[in-house]
């Protein structure tokens, strides 16, 4: 079977979507959502923790809650980190 030509600019694009896609699992992912919390998950060596938090504060957030930090651990290669989401600071 051969793969269909494709003009320059759609091989481009073809490409930076692939490439793209790849690269997204060097970032913070979801692995575990739960109403209670969310764990995310990246390759160590990687500059996550801090991409992780803003994950982690829009996820609670979304659920209008605030995220509080649980715990950071390694397994192999990868970096995992666990938040809750709890109730919101009454600023009253």
């Amino acid at each position: 079977m051969r793969c269909p030509k494709l003009a320059p600019p759609v091989a481009a694009a073809v490409i930076a979507l692939l490439s793209a896609a790849g690269s997204a699992a060097a970032y913070p992912m979801i692995a575990a959502p739960t109403p209670g919390g969310a764990t995310l998950r990246w390759w160590a060596g990687e500059q996550g923790g801090a991409a992780a938090r803003g994950i982690a504060l829009d996820y609670c957030d979304a659920r209008g809650r605030r995220a509080l930090f649980g715990s950071i651990e390694r397994d192999g290669s990868a970096v995992i980190a666990r938040y809750r989401c709890v109730a919101p600071v009454d600023e009253n």
